[in-house]
């Protein structure tokens, strides 16, 4: 039988977040997902490259994001999509591909701002948690600067 990794972890880490809740502190679940994982927005205003077991997996975690929020009410748990980032998937490889397809069919919601360094990304991604509530955030879905995506 499969188990996701992601579900392992996260049971692995639920002592953790309720002995901070515990000691009054903060226990918060920072999902990476992307765009992509967003079914309102699919298809037509996002470049699909047929990448489809990537589209499911982001939409999994942006469910299972909303799922944690109800079930554990006391934790904050969001999905922040950090944007373009230099990784394996998405490095400069797809640039080429991105760049004709925007030609082609230019996203009609999202704006073309290049790739960000993880590095650079991550700091940015804690900031705009660090001001979140459970009670305006927790189940969300945003952008790296704290906006709505849609599921």
């Amino acid at each position: 039988m499969y188990q996701f990794v992601l579900i392992a972890r996260f049971k692995e880490c639920l002592p953790l977040l309720r002995k901070a809740i515990e000691n009054n502190e903060s226990a918060t679940i920072l999902n990476i997902t992307g765009r992509k994982g967003s079914i309102e927005l699919c298809p037509g205003t996002e470049r699909l490259h047929g990448n489809y077991a990537y589209m499911c997996s982001k939409t999994a975690v942006n469910l299972l994001t909303r799922i944690l929020s109800i079930e554990h009410p006391e934790i904050l748990s969001v999905a922040v999509c950090p944007g373009w980032n230099r990784t394996d998937m998405g490095g400069p490889e797809w640039l080429s591909i991105d760049l004709v397809l925007i030609l082609i069919s230019p996203p009609s919601s999202a704006t073309f701002q290049g790739m960000s360094d993880p590095s650079q990304s991550a700091p940015i991604l804690l900031d705009t948690v660090d001001g979140m509530t459970i009670t305006d955030h927790s189940g969300k879905y945003l952008d790296r600067k704290g906006r709505t995506i849609p599921y």
